[in-house]
C-alpha cells in the first residue's frame, strides 16, 4: 500500500478498509423492478375552481408483484400569471384511479409571474395488485382569477417548457 504525505506531515498509521462492494445482507435496500419516464409537452390552462385532468399528466403502471411500491418522482412545469388580478392560488393533486395521494400548493401575489419547475414525489405503498393502474394529476384554482398553465413559458406559448413524470417499482 502507498503512503501519501500532506503537506510534509508523515502517516503513521493506515488500517485498511473493508470491502464496500457490497452490504451486509440485514440491510434490505429493495430491488428496482421497472422504470417508466414520460416526457409531457403538452401545453395547457386550467382555470376551473373544481379539480381537473391535466391534459398529457396520465399514465399507466403496471406492477409485476403485490408487495411492490412505486416511487412517483416529478418535474411539474407549471405558472401563474396574476399581472391583472390579485393573489393567485392553485392545488396540483396526484391521483391513483380514484386514490388521492398527495397535494401541492402554487400561489403568486399581485404583480407577479410564478413559474417553476416544481420537484415532487410520493413513495406509493398501498399498491397491492398486479393489475394496472393509472397514476394522473388534477388541478383546480383555489383563489384568484389567473389561469394555472402547464408547459408554458412566460406568457408567450413561445417560450416552451417540458414536465417529467417518473414512476419506479421498488420491489419487496
Amino acid at each position: 500500500m502507498a503512503i501519501t504525505r500532506l503537506n510534509n506531515s508523515a502517516v503513521s498509521a493506515v488500517s485498511s478498509l473493508p470491502n464496500l462492494a457490497s452490504l451486509p445482507s440485514a440491510i434490505d435496500v429493495g430491488k428496482v423492478g421497472q422504470t417508466i419516464t414520460t416526457k409531457v409537452t403538452t401545453q395547457t390552462t386550467n382555470s376551473s375552481s373544481s379539480y381537473a385532468d391535466v391534459s398529457g399528466f396520465t399514465f399507466n403502471f403496471t406492477p409485476t408483484a403485490t408487495s411492490s411500491n412505486v416511487l412517483i418522482t416529478c418535474s411539474l412545469s407549471g405558472a401563474v400569471d396574476n399581472h391583472a388580478t390579485a393573489e393567485t392560488a392553485c392545488v396540483w393533486k396526484l391521483m391513483r384511479d380514484s386514490t388521492n395521494l398527495q397535494e401541492q400548493v402554487l400561489a403568486s401575489n399581485y404583480g407577479n409571474w410564478i413559474q417553476a419547475n416544481y420537484p415532487f414525489s410520493f413513495y406509493d405503498t398501498a399498491i397491492s395488485t398486479t393489475s394496472q393502474v393509472t397514476y394522473k394529476f388534477q388541478a383546480k384554482q383555489i383563489l384568484g382569477g389567473a389561469a394555472i398553465k402547464f408547459n408554458v413559458g412566460y406568457s408567450t406559448a413561445n417560450n416552451f417548457q417540458a414536465s417529467f413524470l417518473t414512476a419506479t417499482e421498488i420491489l419487496a
